[in-house]
């Protein structure tokens, strides 16, 4: 049985290739700041093994965990095919601004209406 990532059902349309475009785009800059976040982890532990305070063990510890981890969840978060939601909770959460909804497609930007519509409930 496939485990449901939502509690409310969320609706899935037939979007135009201009919204399917757009959505990958949009997940592209969303996955490429998530990452960004999770490897500046990286960057202060290795900072923390310069200051002494982490092993190089330590630090080896971390960068298997981020690949086998959180590097893992978001390739799959956002290279997925349909990456709709994945778009629209980036939005949510705040990874992607309404700056950068500025040249998306109307078909995304319902989306994202709805979906934090169904969200905010």
């Amino acid at each position: 049985m496939a485990k449901r990532r939502w509690a409310v059902p969320f609706p899935r349309f037939d979007h135009s290739p201009t919204d399917q475009k757009c959505r990958r785009k949009l997940a592209a800059i969303a996955w490429d700041r998530e990452s960004r976040v999770e490897i500046h982890k990286l960057a202060d532990a290795i900072a923390e093994l310069d200051a002494g305070v982490l092993s190089p063990h330590d630090v080896n510890d971390r960068i298997h965990n981020f690949h086998n981890g959180v590097s893992r969840e978001l390739w799959s978060q956002y290279s997925q095919s349909d990456s709709d939601v994945a778009v629209y909770r980036a939005h949510y959460d705040g990874v992607l601004t309404d700056d950068d909804l500025t040249n998306a497609t109307e078909g995304v930007r319902d989306g994202i209406r709805q979906f934090e519509d169904i969200f905010a409930n």
